[in-house]
């Protein structure tokens, strides 16, 4: 199993680092940055719940306030990429 995640992690590393230069290329840095971080936060907490089965560790409210801090950041990458699309749509009007 180990092996296996080391190929994984080899093949999905340099994926992630040009997929990040490409959006930072393209688009305004300073909404790339949260949006990496916060898909880095939700894909760990994913993972670590998952694969290393840490849900064990936690209460059903503990679980559930993990789910919700979720929500919360999904919400904010919503924002941002609503705020990014109607600037877009105002300067394409103008």
């Amino acid at each position: 199993m180990v092996s296996s995640l080391l190929v994984l992690a080899c093949i999905c590393a340099p994926a992630q680092l040009i997929s990040a230069n490409l959006a930072m290329k393209n688009y305004n840095h300073l909404e790339v940055a949260p949006i990496y971080q916060s898909s880095m936060l939700l894909f760990s907490l994913l993972l670590a719940l998952l694969i290393l089965d840490e849900s064990r560790f936690y209460s059903w409210m503990q679980l559930f306030g993990l789910v919700g801090a979720a929500c919360i950041v999904l919400v904010g990458i919503f924002v941002l990429v609503l705020k990014t699309n109607m600037l877009a749509i105002k300067e394409a009007g103008e």
